[in-house]
């Protein structure tokens, strides 16, 4: 529920007919929830004004300051009521206090400064006032007046949209307002690891792209990022294994980009839901490449169906039943990742290392070891 607002109303007591209409918008503003101090119905023959006046006037949420041109030579020369309140204002004013809490309604008179019925007093110079002068136009001005004290403007600033496109391209839209979230471990069995992080631990072997080149991505543009992959109870695949692969950007939403997997994931199964075309959420800080143009990640593409068309002439080849193309790619994969922590290991020797830790169909595997081994008979 929207919390009660509170108003204190400062005005001159010109006449009959001023204190009225004064008590009248009161009872309007209090008839839409606003909690009014009005000495009218607050003081009592016998109370003090000044009190009244200090306690009231700096703890309201707003002051109305209902001017007319007597307000206005009260308030310039300090003069009953009126003067003291005009003291107060221009302190809390002098203080810092919001000038929003202090709402000049123009009730009578001229609200051009220096001329003989000017309304505005000298403290409320530049300030935008709303002008109550035509009873004709009241219920518009009133509203006014209470959208200000809920603060719910009649015309608020429109959402930012994207700078133009002749500007550098198809830039990023702004437009998507889904909640999202990055990948987690334990709920996808995937994440993201930090490139700026591995930069800060290994700056001389990890680099990274800048920080504004990485803030700056533009729709269509390609980036690498390094995923990493966690694996069900009783596997025998390593926990903390991953790949790094290319995601092409295709919006933002908030702090996050958006994108899209350009090649399928040499860990795809049941376990870890990720292929070609797969939506990917990340930050800035999760870049470890930029590939504006789109070569690399055609080229990582590439290479990837080249290795598709590999298994399956194999397969054709020796007419192999039972065969998964996936499990192929996988068992590959953790070759060529396992030969990258060390080069200078024996061809043999690795296959012997990935063999021992993962779980794969035996036919799967023999598949994997022949195109492997046929790959490195050169060496």
């Amino acid at each position: 529920m929207t919390a009660t607002k509170s108003a204190f109303i400062s005005y001159s007591w010109d006449d009959d007919t001023h204190k009225s209409w004064v008590r009248a918008l009161a009872e309007r503003l209090v008839a839409n929830g606003v909690h009014v101090h009005l000495d009218q119905w607050d003081v009592q023959p016998g109370d003090s004004l000044t009190l009244f006046m200090d306690r009231n006037l700096p703890t309201a949420d707003f002051v109305l300051v209902v001017t007319t041109p007597s307000y206005a030579t009260k308030s310039l020369s300090r003069a009953g009521g009126v003067g003291y309140e005009a003291q107060i204002i221009t302190a809390h004013i002098a203080a810092g206090i919001a000038r929003s809490k202090f709402v000049p309604l123009i009730r009578s008179g001229s609200m051009s400064l220096g001329t003989n019925d000017c309304a505005v007093p000298p403290h409320f110079a530049g300030i935008l006032a709303i002008d109550m002068r035509n009873d004709d136009d009241f219920d518009r001005k009133f509203e006014d007046l209470l959208r200000h004290i809920y603060g719910q403007p009649a015309l608020q600033r429109p959402p930012l949209g994207s700078p133009p496109a002749f500007l550098g391209g198809d830039l990023i839209s702004n437009a998507t307002t889904t909640s999202v979230r990055l990948a987690h471990l334990e709920i996808e069995h995937w994440e993201l690891e930090s490139g700026v992080v591995m930069n800060e631990l290994y700056p001389d072997t990890f680099e990274i792209p800048n920080d504004a080149s990485r803030r700056n991505l533009q729709i269509g543009d390609f980036v690498k990022a390094a995923f990493k992959y966690s694996y069900p109870p009783g596997s025998d695949e390593e926990d903390g294994g991953g790949e790094r692969m290319w995601i092409k950007i295709t919006g933002t939403n908030g702090p996050y980009d958006i994108g899209t997997l350009s090649n399928d994931p040499v860990c795809t199964d049941t376990w870890h839901d990720l292929s070609f075309d797969s939506t990917i959420v990340f930050l800035p800080e999760h870049v470890i490449s930029i590939d504006r143009g789109g070569e690399d990640a055609a080229q990582a593409e590439e290479h990837d169906q080249m290795v598709t068309s590999v298994i399956e002439g194999f397969i054709a080849e020796f007419s192999i039943e039972g065969a998964d193309i996936d499990d192929v790619k996988f068992v590959l994969g953790s070759l060529e990742r396992a030969q990258n922590r060390n080069p200078e290991k024996d061809h043999e020797a690795i296959w012997q290392e990935v063999h021992d830790r993962v779980n794969i169909e035996h036919v799967n595997m023999q598949i994997a070891c022949s195109i492997w081994m046929s790959a490195h008979e050169h060496d």
